[in-house]
Parts: structure tokens; C-alpha cells; sequence
């Protein structure tokens, strides 16, 4: 059915056509007084004619027919007046009707009778007989009478004249003191469209009926306009062979019951429905009540039509009936639409088609609802004539339902914009607290949430106030929620969701109900809905601004050759104060970057994600009855961004104090983040059909400027994070590790290796951007090299100007993820300043010139050994090699690969890899071990670097690249080196004995848990 709105502007333009059709209606003349035939005063020749039948006997009245049919240009013998002849192309229809039983004449009767060609008073062709005004004065014994060619109006009232195209010719006709009779003749066939053509040799359905016996009680000067219930009968004839059968006449009951029925379905169930649906939607249930009355309405329509259709009723030439089968015709495709957006509340391929389900659905309702509204006043119309002044009581159930519906809309509709619909708030919510309003127009510094780095641009005044959802009263004994017991009730299947970081509220009951559907629902469950339930999904776009283009790289630089030339001492030296101003350069960037995390294509993606809309006050209030907890966090825990190097531990303690959790960030609470970018890096070649596809996804915040207090401001190398999605019902979650330039909690991307047998991987890899809501939470995981938070790798209270030492690293298939972390973080960081060691003078004009000793910060690495930077000193921004600067973990950084995998195609990440070489090459070294061999020349993957060996790693393999440097039991190398393990459990006790028989200590070996990068 359609909105609200559609059925306002469906009911003003009923009320429109209604008052047309009144009009036109009530312009009919019913009793013509032109083109009456009054006929010669003779009485027929009954006896001459063919056949005689009597149509009606009753105790006091009989009505009978006599006939003759004519073949075609045959004489016709009509009496002493003359000779006619049939036409030459068709039957001609000799006939004499006879009504017998009448009394005497008086002054108050005008006896008729009337012969129809058709099925119903509203398709029929009638000729009508009747006694002429005045005909038996005084002493008379007869008198005239007329003869008439009348059409059914199309609805119950005296039939029209015909004044064009007569079909009949009168011949003679008498009133005699006990009967009536009338000659005329007609043709079976015309040419005139509204005439009925009649087959003589098959059955030929024919009406008959009189009156004007007494007169009208309610119109006692209409003789013409009634007869009595009884007065009516139906045939059907073959008039060639003379053959009358009876025949059922069609009950104008049924189609009373029709019309009661349709007019209740159409003019009442299908708007309360609309109704209901449009202004208590905040009401649980409210979707039931709309569908029941829907279907209601359905099965009451498909129920009369059953009953119209039981009187073998064929459809006239109206406009009632056309507009009755386009209802039935578009009823059927409501259905559809109905069901499939019913559908769409649950199922995820029906739910991307939704919005365009729900325009069609709505637009077909109002196009029902307005055909309906005018059919059903067409139906009243046929049934009950508005000019025939005795039944217009029968409109009154039509008139007061026609006006009642808009005055009851367009009163809902104004009270409902405004006193229930919220304007959109340009800003953060405030948390709620009981009996206060929150005043989406104060101004103040950012967002409340944590605040965004550009909340104070464009704020706006005067925003309305907006009730809380909570009672004025705080519940008692309510349950204490931490974000990791709410995760664990959420598992456990409860509905709960967070409002403004404080509240726990009970979403079960909406499950069925919620306007959005169920799936948006289960996304946001065990989240923090604040920006969803106040917020329209643009309403941050004040905030956004887009990412700049990068600029297209040039092929032919000579970075590549640039010598090496300043010394380590050299390279290192510079002053404290120095730093600190570096620091404060590097950290005012940062924060102007970071209000430009994607594009405008990304921005919208994410905006497509979010599936938000205003809430009104009802549903706002409707919150506050859901209410069942209240967040709190554990103040013995430690919390991310206290501690120096790690998360905290996920069990908080049964001695702790319970607090309120303000806005701090939590790693236990998972944020819902869109998929804004999507991208296969390897996919099945023809030498390796089973190879398996490797993904690139980018992630972003749903909302990126909803920031949390204390929330780090990137990801550590041997960090990830947990995903967590509803596939098949149940809840999935799976680690995996971070893959980003500078990637930070609000948008990151994830490599993802896709097996048959990987749940999520199979589920991400179905997504589309901007389709779905992800739940991720974290970091997990310790740092692989001890980082304070929020301390620049090369900075002054980095790890040392000196490096991180030796990492040797032993990555089995995708566990090479982890590894490319350490890449990005140690030797291709964006914003981490960077020393020039090496003066460079720019060949091409987008090149920045380098002097000895500047600091620059990199923003977007090429993977070349070029990367776009800028100069702290100068202000200036261009390309620059990476070879004129210092590592940004220090000169004494070296990061060793062993990566094994079954085939060439399966390395991916070469691109970072490759950039890192070039840019540092005595920093890192590649070795790739490919277990079903490789040949030699194209056959080897375009952008592999590194050494490449055929054949799994062995020991020897170890011995030759970690033994040789390998400090057994050395102070020093135990500070400076490092072993790491990652990959499937096979491989992991493979190297383990490896490592053992090179002398290796094995408890100075880290092994990576599987589930982080799989």
C-alpha cells in the first residue's frame, strides 16, 4: 500500500473525480421526451407469425412473444399497409409483443413492457412498448401507443433513447382494456457500435419486464422508472428454430454485496492499514497490523469477486469493469512487491533491492488506491444512480469515507511533522542522563563522542531539542554490562545494543517489527547505535573532507642510483629541541591528514552503508522501554593507551570496581566499519587453476569522526584485529592482521587469503562495497617490536636511533601478512619524519629538492624507491628518493624473509616488498622458497624480488641464512635479533626443527597464533 503521503494525495484527488462524477452523472437526462414513436392505432396480426411464446405467466399477468425470422431480401408480409423486404445481408426479425392480465385504464397507470437484447439491465438493448399519455379517453376501448429503441446506461436506471441509428421500425401497436401490443421489426445485424448483433441460429440471451401498473410511491408521476422485483425475467432464444429456454437473471444482490465489499477493502482496511503503518510505526507490531489488514483487504476483494463471478456475469463495455480488471492486474503486482519487501527485512539479495522495492511498491499502491477510489464510485454510481433522487442515501457511506481519509491524513501528517519528526542534529549526542533534553544546536569544540579534529567547522545554531530516551526515573537493580559481557550475552543470542556509551537497551521485541528490517538490526547488535539513532547518514559531511589525488608517478627518476654517500654518525646527529620541534610538525599534519581518510567515491560508499534515517520522538520514546542495563567498565583493567606496549587482558576481575565508561576506547567493543574498497591481488591462472585468490579490503569507520578517548593512533606491527558477521544464522568471528599505510582504527586494510573451506574469507569476498555493516573490533595482540604508543619509530623516545635490530621471519603461505606489517611500519611509514642524509637536486618538476639534514615526512609511498613527502623545514611537497633518508627505525634495522609457498602465483605483497628494496636495500632481504618448483624466464611472476629457490625450506636452507648469523647465547644478539614463526601448524614444527638443529634456542623463537592471519 502506499505511504502516508501517497495515500494524502490519493484521497484529494478522489475527492476531485468524485465531485466530476457527480457532475457528470446528475447531466443525464433520464426521460428524453425526443424521437418517441407513437405508432399506428392497429391491432397485429398475431396469428401470422411463426412462432409464439410465452415468456411470463403469472396468476394475473402473462407477457408473450411472436415472432418471425426472414432470411435475407425475402418479402416480408406485415398486414394491408405495404410490402417490405430484408435487407440483403442479414436476418431481419419479425416480432409482436403481447402483455395480457391489465385492468381498465385509469388516470394513474401507464402500463409498459419492454423487450431486451443482452444479459443485464446494464449491457442490454431494449424496445419498449408502452401506453401513450392520454391514449383511452372517455367511452374509448383502445388507444395508442409508442415504440421505442432504448440502451442500458450502464448502470440501474431507465434506459436512454436512441435518437441515431435506429435499429427497429414500428410497425403497429394498441391499447385494448385488458392488453398490450406492438409490431416492429429489426435487423440482426449493424454496423452501429451500439447496437447488439444477434445470431438467429444460436441462443441469444433476452430480458423482459413491465410495469406501470400502479404508480411510484416514492415518484408518482414516473410511470417509467420501476417495476416490481417479480416484474423481470430472462431467457435465452434461438430465434430460427423458435427454441425459448429459461434462463437465471442476475442478482443485483450479489452485486451489492460486491460493492460493500470493495468499497470496505478499498475505502477503509487498505488506508487504516496505510495509516497505521505511517504513524505507529514506534509501536511494536505495527507491521503485523499493516500486513493483516492488507491481506484482510485481499482476501475481502478476491471473496466478492468470487461472489460477482458466480452470476456468469460477462464484463460490459463500462468504464467500472476495465477499471476493475487494471485493479485486479495491479493488485496481483502489489502482492509481489509486498512480499518481496517483506522479504528484503531478512534476507540479505532482496534487502540491496529493497529501496528500489519499496518506490515500486508504493507508487503501484497509489496508483491502486486512486483507480480504486474512482472505480468504487463508479460501482455506486451503476448500482445506485445519484440523479435518481431515492436511493442517494446509498452515497453516503462513499461521500463520508472519500472526505474522511484526507481531513484524518493531512491533520496526522502536519501534527506528525510537527510535533513528532525531529529536525536532523548537526552534531554529536550528548550522553543521556534522566530528565534532561539534549540541544543539538549548543555550540562547543567538536564531538562529543571523543570529538573529531575538525567537529568545531560549521556547527549550527538553534537546533531543536530532542526528549531522551530514558524513563525520569533510573530503574533499580539493572544489570551491569562491561563490553566484553555484553559481547558474551550478544554470542550467547540476546539483542542488546549501546546508546551514547552508557546505556544497554533489549532489542529483541523490535525484531520482527523495526521499519529497517531484521538485517540492520543484527548488524548493529552489541554496538553503540548513538549516531545511527539520532543522526540522518550525511549528517557528518560538514566534517569530511576529501582525500587528495595522488599524483601520478613518472617512470624514468634516477633515485634507483643515487650513492649512499653521508655516514651512520653523520645521519644521526641533531639536538633534542630540534626534535621536539619536528615532532609538533609531524603531529599538526597528522591531525590535518586525518580528516582526509578517503575519497569522495569511498565517502559515498560509506554514506550507501550507514541505512540511517531520523527517528522520530515515538521511536526515541519507544527506546526507553527497552532499557535493561547500563555499561560500565572495570577500573582495574587496564585500558588501551594506558599501558605502553599492549592491550589488556579481556577477564576483567570479580574484586574490580565497576565505573561508568564515559567515552574512552575499548578494545573489547566492536565498532561497525563499511567495506569502501575491494580488490583481488591474485587470482587462479591456468598453470595454477587451484591456486587461492588473495583479497585486498579497505575498511573505514562507519563514522570516522566519532573518535574515543585514549584511542591509538595506529596499528603495531604484529597487531590485528577481530571481524565478527552473522553467516547462516550464527555468529563467525576471525582475526586478522592489519595491513595499511598508516593505518589507523579508523580506516585500514586487511590482505585475505580466500580458501574453500574459510568461512569469513568466502563471506568478505561475496561482499560488495558499501552493501553491509562489518563489526570489527581490537587491536589484539602484542607489538612484534616493543613501541611505545604513539611514539614515532625513528623519534626521540623511539627505540633508539641505532634501529630494532635483526628480524628474521619464517612465513608459511598468507602468514607472510604479518611480516609486510613490519614493512610498512619500519622501513615505508606515512607521517613519520624521516632525516635526509643525502643532498638531492630534482630532474623532474615534481621532485622535491633534498638538503642534508632537513626532516620530511612521507605521505604516500610509489613502491619504487620514491614516495610523496613533505619538507617540515620548507613547506615544500613533492616526490623524493627514499634512498637520500635514513630507515625510519634506524640504520641498524634489518628485516630477513623466509617465505614459503606451493607455487609463484601465491606470493602477493611483492609490491611492498619490492619498494622496501629499492628504497632500503641493505635494510631487507627476501628469500622465496616455492615447493612446486618454478621455470625459468616468463615463467617467473613480473615484480617478484628477492632470491627465489625451488623446493621447501630445508634446514640447510635455515643453517645458510640464519646460522651464519645467529649469536648463539650473545647478550648483545639476544637484544638485536629476533626470530618469528607464522603460518599453518605443518610448517610452524617444520621450522621449529629446523631452528632447533641450527642451535637456536626455541624459547626465543615467537610463533604467531594461526587464527591471526588466516
Amino acid at each position: 500500500m502506499p505511504s502516508g503521503r501517497a495515500s494524502t494525495l490519493y484521497h484529494l484527488a478522489v475527492s476531485i473525480l468524485l465531485s466530476i462524477l457527480l457532475t457528470t452523472s446528475s447531466a443525464h437526462s433520464l426521460h428524453p421526451r425526443q424521437a418517441i414513436t407513437e405508432v399506428p392505432l392497429e391491432q397485429p396480426d398475431i396469428a401470422g407469425f411463426d412462432f409464439h411464446k410465452t415468456l411470463h405467466s403469472s396468476a394475473k399477468y402473462n407477457i408473450q412473444l411472436h415472432w418471425t425470422v426472414q432470411a435475407p431480401s425475402s418479402p416480408i408480409n406485415t398486414g394491408a399497409r405495404d410490402q417490405l423486404r430484408a435487407p440483403p445481408n442479414t436476418y431481419l426479425l419479425h416480432v409482436a409483443l403481447q402483455l395480457e392480465g391489465l385492468a381498465a385504464p385509469t388516470a394513474d397507470t401507464r402500463p409498459w413492457v419492454a423487450l431486451g437484447i443482452g444479459q443485464s439491465m446494464l449491457d442490454t438493448e431494449f424496445v419498449i412498448c408502452r401506453q401513450a399519455e392520454g391514449a383511452i379517453t372517455g367511452n374509448s376501448t383502445a388507444g395508442k401507443v409508442t415504440i421505442e429503441e432504448r440502451f442500458a446506461p450502464k448502470k440501474y436506471a431507465p434506459p436512454i433513447m436512441n435518437t441515431a441509428n435506429r435499429l427497429i421500425t414500428p410497425l403497429r401497436g394498441i391499447r385494448l382494456p385488458t392488453s398490450l401490443l406492438c409490431e416492429f421489426t429489426r435487423e440482426a445485424n449493424h454496423t452501429s457500435d451500439n447496437h447488439v448483433t444477434i445470431n438467429p441460429k444460436v441462443y441469444t440471451p433476452i430480458l423482459w419486464a413491465y410495469g406501470g401498473l400502479m404508480p411510484s410511491p416514492s415518484r408518482p408521476a414516473q410511470f417509467f422508472s420501476y417495476h416490481g422485483p417479480g416484474s423481470r425475467g430472462a431467457n435465452e432464444t434461438i430465434f430460427l428454430t423458435g427454441t425459448v429456454i429459461s434462463a437465471q437473471t442476475k442478482s443485483f444482490q450479489k452485486k451489492v454485496i460486491h460493492g460493500a465489499g470493495m468499497m470496505a477493502s478499498w475505502l477503509f482496511l487498505f488506508p487504516f492499514g496505510v495509516f497505521y503503518a505511517r504513524y505507529f510505526r514506534s509501536k511494536p507490531g505495527w507491521m503485523y497490523v499493516h500486513a493483516c489488514t492488507q491481506v484482510l483487504g485481499l482476501m475481502t476483494i478476491f471473496m466478492v469477486l468470487g461472489v460477482i463471478a458466480s452470476d456468469n456475469i460477462t464484463p460490459n463495455k463500462s468504464i467500472h469493469p476495465a477499471a476493475g480488471l487494471l485493479l485486479v492486474s495491479l493488485i496481483l503486482i502489489q502482492v509481489l512487491f509486498g512480499i518481496a519487501s517483506l522479504v528484503g527485512l531478512w534476507n540479505e539479495g532482496v534487502a540491496r533491492l529493497r529501496g528500489w522495492i519499496k518506490m515500486f511498491h508504493n507508487n503501484v499502491g497509489f496508483m491502486l488506491m486512486l483507480v480504486a477510489g474512482v472505480t468504487a464510485g463508479l460501482g455506486v454510481e451503476t448500482l445506485y444512480p445519484f440523479s435518481q433522487g431515492g436511493v442517494r442515501m446509498m452515497w453516503y457511506p462513499y461521500i463520508v469515507l472519500v472526505i474522511f481519509w484526507p481531513i484524518v491524513f493531512i491533520t496526522a501528517e502536519v501534527y506528525y511533522r510537527k510535533s513528532v519528526v525531529r529536525k536532523e542534529p548537526r552534531r554529536g549526542v550528548r550522553p543521556m542522563m534522566p530528565g534532561k533534553k539534549i540541544d543539538g544546536g549548543s555550540t562547543g569544540g567538536g564531538l562529543d563522542r571523543g570529538g573529531s579534529l575538525s567537529g568545531a567547522r560549521n556547527r549550527k545554531e538553534g537546533m531543536q531539542m530532542t526528549e531522551l530516551p530514558i524513563h525520569a526515573e533510573r530503574k533499580v537493580h539493572m544489570k551491569m554490562y562491561t563490553w566484553e559481557t555484553l559481547d558474551e550475552a550478544v554470542s550467547g543470542g540476546e539483542m542488546l545494543v549501546v546508546g551514547n556509551g552508557h546505556y544497554i537497551y533489549d532489542i529483541s521485541k523490535w525484531i520482527t517489527s523495526h521499519p529497517g528490517g531484521q538485517l540492520i538490526l543484527h548488524a548493529v547488535n552489541g554496538t553503540d547505535i548513538t549516531n545511527d539513532y539520532f543522526h540522518e547518514a550525511g549528517f557528518d559531511a560538514d566534517d569530511f573532507a576529501p582525500r587528495a589525488p595522488i599524483p601520478a608517478n613518472i617512470s624514468n627518476r634516477n633515485g634507483g642510483k643515487l650513492p649512499r654517500q653521508a655516514t651512520v654518525s653523520s645521519r644521526a646527529s641533531t639536538t633534542m629541541s630540534a626534535r621536539v620541534s619536528v615532532y609538533g610538525a609531524v603531529a599538526a599534519l597528522a591531525e590535518e591528514k586525518s580528516n582526509s581518510l578517503i575519497d569522495e567515491k569511498e565517502w559515498k560508499l560509506l554514506l550507501k552503508s550507514r541505512r540511517t534515517h531520523v527517528h522520530t520522538r515515538l521511536a526515541i520514546q519507544r527506546l526507553s522501554h527497552l532499557l535493561v542495563g547500563e555499561l560500565v567498565r572495570d577500573s582495574n583493567q587496564p585500558r588501551l593507551g594506558d599501558d605502553d606496549t599492549e592491550s589488556p587482558a579481556s577477564t576483567p576481575s570479580s574484586s574490580s570496581t565497576l565505573v561508568p565508561p564515559g567515552h574512552r576506547f575499548d578494545v573489547h567493543e566492536y565498532r561497525r566499519y563499511a567495506l569502501i574498497d575491494k580488490e583481488q591481488v591474485t587470482a587462479p591462472s591456468s598453470a595454477n587453476p587451484h591456486q587461492h585468490p588473495v583479497y585486498r579490503f579497505k575498511f573505514c569507520l562507519l563514522y570516522p569522526y566519532d573518535r574515543r578517548e585514549s584511542e591509538p593512533p595506529k596499528f603495531l606491527p604484529g597487531q590485528c584485529v577481530e571481524i565478527q558477521a552473522r553467516i547462516k544464522e550464527q555468529m563467525v568471528s576471525r582475526f586478522y592482521t592489519v595491513l595499511s599505510d598508516g593505518g589507523t582504527t579508523t580506516t585500514f586494510e586487511l590482505l585475505v587469503k580466500v580458501y574453500p573451506e574459510g568461512v569469513m574469507g568466502q563471506f568478505l569476498a561475496k561482499q560488495k562495497p558499501g552493501d553491509k555493516q562489518i563489526k570489527i573490533r581490537g587491536p589484539f595482540g602484542t607489538p612484534l617490536v616493543p613501541i611505545p604508543r604513539g611514539v614515532s619509530m625513528a623519534g626521540p623516545n623511539g627505540p633508539g636511533r641505532r634501529g630494532v635490530g635483526t628480524i628474521y621471519f619464517f612465513a608459511g603461505g598468507s602468514g607472510v601478512t604479518p611480516f609486510l606489517q613490519l614493512v610498512k611500519n619500519l622501513l615505508l611509514p606515512v607521517m613519520e619524519p624521516l632525516i635526509i642524509t643525502t643532498d638531492y637536486h630534482p630532474s623532474q618538476p615534481d621532485e622535491l629538492p633534498l638538503v642534508h639534514g632537513d626532516r620530511l615526512v612521507a605521505t604516500h609511498h610509489y613502491h619504487d624507491g620514491w614516495a610523496i613527502g613533505h619538507n617540515l623545514r620548507t613547506q615544500q611537497q613533492g616526490a623524493f628518493p627514499l634512498s637520500c633518508t635514513l630507515p625510519p627505525s634506524g640504520p641498524h634495522t634489518n628485516l630477513v624473509l623466509i617465505n614459503s609457498v606451493h607455487t609463484m602465483e601465491d606470493i602477493f605483497g611483492t609490491n611492498i616488498l619490492e619498494g622496501a628494496m629499492l628504497a632500503y636495500p641493505g635494510n631487507i632481504e627476501v628469500h622465496h622458497f616455492v615447493a612446486n618448483g618454478y621455470r625459468t624466464g616468463a615463467a617467473v611472476r613480473e615484480g617478484v624480488s628477492g632470491c627465489v629457490y625451488e623446493g621447501r625450506v630445508k634446514t640447510g636452507d635455515v643453517m645458510q641464512i640464519v646460522g651464519r648469523r645467529w649469536w648463539r647465547g650473545s647478550e648483545e644478539g639476544g637484544a638485536d635479533q629476533k626470530i618469528i614463526v607464522c603460518g599453518p601448524g605443518r610448517f610452524e614444527g617444520d621450522m621449529m626443527d629446523a631452528l632447533g638443529e641450527c642451535g637456536v634456542e626455541l624459547d626465543l623463537v615467537e610463533v604467531l597464533p594461526p587464527d591471526r592471519f588466516v
